[in-house]
C-alpha cells in the first residue's frame, strides 16, 4: 500500500517517512492511540481508529475473487474447533465472525504463524490471510470455509472484499 511513497520518484510529497514493519494486527491495535502519522489497517480496525485517521483516497487492499479462508488438517465441524484468528480487529475475523458458526473457543495468534499451529495441531483450524492462502496445501492442509463465497453470497454476487486501507 506504501510502495510509491519509499520508492524515489514515483510520487512527488513535501513529506519524508520512516517506514515501519509490523503485523496487521499490531498496527490495527495501535491505530486507536494515533501512534503512526500514516498506517496500515484492515477495514474492521478503522471502525476503532476513525477518530485518529482519515482514509487516503489510494492505497487500500481488495479481495477481488479472493478473501480469508478456514483451513484445517481434515474436514472438523468448526462449531467444537479451536480456531486461530489473525487477530480481533482484522477483517478476516469480522468475516468469520458474520459467516462460521462459533468455535469453541478462539485464539490470536500472528497471521503467518497460524498454519504450523494447525499442521502441528495446537489448534484444530485457522483463519488464513496473505501469503499462507496460497501455501497451506503444501502443509497436508484442507480448506473447510471459505469466507469469499459466503461474502459472494451475502453481497448478492462477485464483489470485492475491503480488507485493509490506508488512513
Amino acid at each position: 500500500m506504501f510502495y510509491a511513497m519509499f520508492e524515489g520518484g514515483k510520487i512527488s510529497t513535501r513529506n519524508t517517512y520512516r517506514q515501519v514493519v509490523k503485523d496487521i494486527e499490531t498496527l490495527n491495535r495501535e491505530a486507536p492511540s494515533g501512534t503512526y502519522g500514516v498506517t496500515a489497517i484492515s477495514a474492521n480496525g478503522y471502525a476503532y481508529a476513525s477518530d485518529k485517521y482519515a482514509l487516503t483516497p489510494s492505497g487500500a487492499s481488495f479481495g477481488i475473487s479472493y478473501g480469508p479462508m478456514v483451513v484445517a488438517r481434515r474436514d472438523i465441524d468448526l462449531s467444537s474447533a479451536v480456531l486461530a484468528t489473525p487477530g480481533r480487529y482484522t477483517s478476516s475475523h469480522l468475516l468469520y465472525q458474520m459467516f462460521g458458526p462459533k468455535p469453541a473457543k478462539m485464539v490470536e495468534m500472528r497471521f503467518d504463524l497460524i498454519p504450523e499451529a494447525v499442521q502441528n495441531g495446537k489448534v484444530d483450524a485457522g483463519i488464513l490471510i496473505h501469503d499462507e492462502q496460497l501455501t497451506f496445501q503444501r502443509r497436508g492442509l484442507v480448506k473447510v470455509l471459505d469466507l469469499y463465497e459466503e461474502w459472494k453470497q451475502y453481497a448478492g454476487g462477485e464483489l470485492p472484499i475491503p480488507l485493509a486501507s490506508t488512513p
